[in-house]
């Protein structure tokens, strides 16, 4: 028999992976700053999602709602699970955080923001532009956190050495975009023939 603490050691895996927390400042139609707040998982994999969710239930003591991703030619069925409420991410967060390893300062933003205090569905939004301030910096930091590097990695986290010899050389973007093209042309001639 698997333990609570494996189940949720389990998820924090797949959140480390496969998971994404989420903040973004935006403003309502009325011109109100907001800001939205989200956890989400991702995947093709049925199974995993259904698995997540009820361990993400057991954490939270709320029923949750899987979503499916819009389909797109030549791509598996993906499924998503989303955490949208303050009262459901608070407890996620305290329990995935001694496990966490990749995600674990996102997870740390996230509790920081909900510890700003109340807001409503999925959002924050309010006429207080302190109470903005103060949540804007934490959207600027996860965003920050977030950001993948120019190359389809976190350069951030390599030591100086590794990013420059990761860093492709023009001759090399060269060779990667003219591969690209007769890859893009000889497809089009396929479709088109």
């Amino acid at each position: 028999m698997i333990s609570v603490n494996e189940r949720i050691a389990w998820l924090a895996g797949i959140a480390d992976g496969e998971g994404s927390f989420f903040l973004t400042a935006t403003k309502r139609q009325n011109g109100q700053p907001c800001v939205k707040y989200s956890f989400a998982v991702g995947n093709t994999n049925l199974p995993l999602i259904l698995e997540a969710k009820q361990i993400v239930e057991k954490i939270t003591g709320h029923q949750l709602r899987y979503h499916m991703m819009k389909l797109t030619p030549r791509h598996k069925q993906g499924y998503l699970l989303q955490v949208t409420s303050i009262r459901d991410l608070v407890p996620l967060c305290q329990a995935l955080m001694p496990y966490l390893i990749a995600k674990r300062q996102q997870c740390e933003l996230m509790l920081q923001f909900c510890a700003l205090g109340k807001a409503s569905g999925n959002q924050w939004s309010g006429q207080d532009m302190e109470s903005f301030e103060k949540r804007r910096v934490l959207v600027s930091k996860m965003k920050h956190l977030n950001r993948v590097g120019r190359f389809g990695r976190d350069d951030e986290h390599l030591p100086q050495q590794e990013t420059e010899r990761l860093t492709p050389t023009t001759d090399e973007e060269t060779v990667r975009s003219a591969r690209r093209l007769a890859e893009v042309a000889e497809t089009t001639t396929r479709i088109v023939h």
